[in-house]
C-alpha cells in the first residue's frame, strides 16, 4: 500500500513538471515571436 502510494505520488509529481514545463515554453515561444516581430518592424522603420 504504502508503495503504491509512493508510486502514484511520484507519477502526479512527473505530471505536473511535464504540464508546468510545457505552459513556460508556450508562453515563452509567442513573447519572443513578438519580440522578432517588433525589431524587424522597427528596422525598417528607420531605413
Amino acid at each position: 500500500m504504502i508503495g503504491r502510494r509512493q508510486i502514484w505520488q511520484k507519477i502526479t509529481l512527473i505530471v505536473i513538471v511535464i504540464v508546468v514545463g510545457i505552459r513556460i515554453i508556450s508562453f515563452l515561444q509567442p513573447t519572443r515571436k513578438k519580440a522578432q516581430m517588433q525589431t524587424t518592424t522597427t528596422s525598417k522603420a528607420v531605413s
